[in-house]
């Protein structure tokens, strides 16, 4: 397992490098859970034929416009594709809000082997989102509402696959291999201190002093990419 740490606000930037290192093409098949309406994210038209592309979602309006979109709860439901058909699986942003080992077990038997598994999540083990796994959903309601001053009504996080820990054993009991992991920010972590151009600074500034072999496991952000090995079943 590789494991690289750095400051980067843009992980669209960083998702494209991964994926540049995968060599898709316009036969591969993708699948993107949690998907909402993006099925296809902009950095990846130009490599994929949508038509090879699918996405899981558990919000039925959402599955209702979009043909290649499938209704799925990943917590607990079978993913409804076959054995053995993604060369890649993606997620954005959406292991924070599962609870169950399912989604990562169900990824190793829908990939192909070799197949890779990608996601972006929040670092846990960082003050801003350790505080809300103790709080609780509440206080990201509160914080939007009354700190950000935003009607975004964020979605409940559990962060149970959220530390590097977890994700090691999360893999090897799911038959998966972490092939990297790259700690990253401050990226989007900067918007929950929009209120404050001086106070985004001293975030940033915080940013650096973490960005070391020391500390950059408290960085606010993950991309993980995992693989299926060739003998999984």
């Amino acid at each position: 397992m590789n494991i690289h740490y750095l400051i980067e606000n843009d992980f669209r930037k960083l998702l494209k490098q991964e994926l540049e290192m995968l060599t898709l093409d316009h036969h591969s098949t993708v699948l993107n859970i949690a998907c909402e309406f993006e099925l296809i994210p902009p950095f990846l038209f130009s490599s994929l034929d949508r038509e090879h592309v699918f996405g899981l979602e558990i919000n039925r309006e959402i599955v209702a416009k979009v043909p290649n979109i499938k209704y799925c709860d990943v917590d607990h439901d079978r993913f409804p594709f076959e054995d053995n058909n993604f060369d890649l699986i993606l997620s954005f942003f959406g292991i924070e809000h599962f609870q169950d080992i399912n989604i990562f077990k169900e990824t190793c038997r829908t990939l192909k082997p070799g197949g890779h598994f990608l996601f972006v999540i929040p670092n846990r083990c960082h003050p801003i989102f350790f505080l809300n796994s103790l709080i609780g959903g509440n206080f990201s309601k509160w914080y939007y509402r009354n700190i950000i001053k935003s009607d975004y009504q964020p979605h409940t996080a559990y962060y149970k696959f959220n530390s590097l820990g977890t994700i090691k054993r999360t893999a090897k009991e799911s038959g998966l291999t972490v092939e990297r992991v790259t700690f990253f920010g401050p990226s989007q972590i900067l918007n929950y201190f929009s209120f404050s151009k001086g106070v985004q600074k001293l975030v940033s500034l915080f940013e650096h002093l973490l960005t070391n072999k020391l500390f950059y496991r408290f960085k606010p952000y993950m991309i993980v990419v995992m693989k299926r090995d060739d003998s999984s079943s």
